[in-house]
This record gives structure tokens, C-alpha cells and sequence, in this order.
């Protein structure tokens, strides 16, 4: 008998519906699910164009008028934008 089981979990972030779905053992599927809903909120708070604070805000105003820094892995998604 394995102790696998598939785990589901739908919730409503960046303004869209996600579903996760995962095995995982029994004991830590619940866990998993709320490490990657973390995750995702992680990423949402980085990238929102919602929030003056984040990256993309800061990018989009300084637009045309001065550098902007932003983290190592912001660049690569740019950069892999352009590629």
C-alpha cells in the first residue's frame, strides 16, 4: 500500500484561477500545496503592476527617465521575454 495521495487545491491568485494538483505523501501534500500557493503570492508581489512597490511598477514609471535596479531573477524573466 503506498502512502501517496493526489492532492488538489484551487484558489484565485493573480487575479486567475489556480489548480494545483500533486502527489505527494500523505503526511506532506497539504504542506506542499501551501508552499506553492506562497510562492505564486511570492511571485504576484514581485510582478504586480497593481502595487507602486512592486518591480514592475518601479520599471514601468522610471520608463524613458532613469535606471531602475531590480533582483538577479527579475532579469532573467526579462530576459527571457526578449528572447
Amino acid at each position: 500500500m503506498s502512502n501517496q495521495k493526489e492532492f488538489r487545491r484551487v484558489d484565485r491568485l493573480m487575479g486567475s484561477a489556480f489548480e494545483f494538483i500533486l502527489v505527494a505523501p500523505t503526511n506532506t501534500g497539504e504542506k506542499l500545496l501551501d508552499e506553492c500557493i506562497v510562492e505564486v503570492k511570492r511571485i504576484e508581489a514581485l510582478l504586480t503592476e497593481f502595487s507602486e512597490d512592486s518591480q514592475t511598477s518601479r520599471i514601468n514609471a522610471a520608463a524613458g527617465k532613469q535606471a531602475v535596479t531590480v533582483d538577479e531573477e527579475t532579469i532573467q524573466l526579462i530576459q527571457r521575454c526578449v528572447d
